[in-house]
């Protein structure tokens, strides 16, 4: 007898191994093709309750169709009923949302997915079937998609606040994998000028997914965009590149030195701001400074300082025009700055004789001209140095000798302090100097 069972048993021992073997291939294949559509693991039917109503159905069969929607771990989140007899929705969607099924999986990561719940109510034996349902993931990743746009339009280039730029930029799409249609774009990377441009071109894209049978609602992935392949940009970058005007570019700086402080400077107290003018190439290289306000004799130092400052290459490819400002009151000694004009104030204030100059030969004056010179007066009294600062060119040195020769009273302020203030001359065209007004 034993012999009779024993071939039996190995048969059906060997049929399971075999088929189990293969169904753990089939699934393993699934799993790494990157694509494992859940199943239904539990579908508790409505509860009873419905048998005993007096609702007066009008068909001997109720049909009750629930939508779903699955989380990554299988859970229903939500359930809508979209078709059924009104007394039925509400048991179904409670039996809709006690419903589990097995994760699904699509390139590795497990995804959302929804489906329909049919529920059958068969009226006449008081009986509930549910039929297990088809799902279908809500939304796939599709990665890169320039090459899988059936029609893909591209951007007109336009260079207003972005002349000369390029790069790429990144569009994230969302796909109705039904239609093709792309009903949502934002960009993600690049220039921020063109980002609303490339979201709005985006935006008319078309796919077409129906002949891949993709199980999915929606797909996402990436759009790029070459702002060198926009319309019109190739035209755009025929036309002279035109420095792009900027404000003060102090902070865009990477390597700002710090401008000497002339010694000349430093005997007339001269402090303040001055303001550079510059050009930087697309490399961040000055390669034009222009001083265009502050005191003459701190202008070429901090010209020549800004001419070593360095920027970040920028990413328009366009050179830059700016302003960098430096200040130097930190750098000035402590002087009783004034505005005054002095004449009357010092004790001797001699005047030079110009009438070898004041002459039609070399400088013939019609009207009376003014000479100012500025002065330092030091605490005792005496002028240290002197610089005319407005007047005929013929004639400022010689009044910058003469102020250099006044007396004043020595200063009245507590410590050594110097004095800044202003000598004036008028001469008149047949020479005469008045220092008196």
């Amino acid at each position: 007898m034993m012999r009779k069972i024993l071939p039996i048993i190995l048969i059906f021992v060997l049929c399971n191994l075999v088929f189990g073997q293969n169904l753990e291939k089939k699934i393993k294949t699934n799993h790494d093709s990157g694509v494992l559509i859940g199943k239904a693991l539990s579908l508790p039917k409505p509860s009873d309750g419905w048998q005993t109503c007096d609702c007066k159905f009008k068909n001997t069969q109720e049909i009750i169709n629930v939508q779903i929607e699955i989380d990554e771990n299988g859970n229903v989140t939500s359930a809508t009923t979209v078709l059924g007899h009104p007394f039925l929705r509400a048991n179904s969607e409670v039996a809709a949302r006690y419903s589990k099924f097995s994760p699904s999986i699509f390139n590795g990561k497990l995804q959302k997915t929804y489906s329909e719940l049919t529920y059958t109510f068969d009226i006449t034996v008081g009986e509930v079937s549910v039929r297990e349902p088809q799902l279908k993931f809500v939304q796939i990743p599709l990665g890169n998609l320039n090459n899988k746009a059936t029609s893909l339009p591209m951007p007109k280039y336009f260079s207003h606040g972005a002349k000369g730029a390029t790069g790429s930029l990144s569009v994230q799409v969302k796909i109705d994998l039904l239609s093709g249609n792309v009903v949502e774009a934002i960009a993600v990377s690049g220039h921020p000028i063109f980002r609303k441009i490339v979201e709005n071109t985006a935006i008319l894209a078309k796919f077409d997914f129906t002949k891949n049978n993709t199980p999915a609602k929606f797909g996402t992935g990436i759009l790029t965009y070459k702002v060198e392949d926009f319309i019109g940009y190739r035209e755009e970058m025929l036309i002279e590149k035109t420095p792009i005007k900027l404000g003060i570019i102090n902070a865009m700086a990477t390597d700002l030195p710090k401008p000497i402080y002339p010694q000349k400077a430093k005997d007339f107290c001269i402090g303040g701001k001055v303001e550079i003018e510059v050009l930087v190439d697309e490399n961040g290289n000055v390669i034009d400074a222009k001083a265009i306000s502050g005191d003459k004799l701190l202008r070429e130092s901090a010209v020549e300082s800004v001419k070593q400052a360095k920027f970040n290459q920028n990413e328009f490819n366009v050179k830059l025009r700016g302003i960098i400002v430096y200040n130097f009151d930190s750098l000035a000694p402590k002087c009783l700055v004034t505005d005054r004009i002095v004449n009357n104030r010092a004790i001797y204030l001699p005047k030079p004789n110009v009438k070898i100059i004041v002459q039609p030969k070399h400088l013939h004056l019609k009207t009376d001209e003014i000479v100012k010179v500025e002065i330092i007066v030091n605490e005792e009294g005496k002028v240290t140095n002197s610089r005319a600062i407005s007047g005929h060119p013929l004639l400022r040195g010689v009044f910058e000798n003469a102020a250099r020769k006044a007396i004043f009273s020595p200063t009245n302020h507590v410590g050594r302090i110097r004095v800044k203030a202003f000598l004036i001359y008028k001469i008149k065209p047949n020479a005469e100097v008045i220092t008196k007004f």
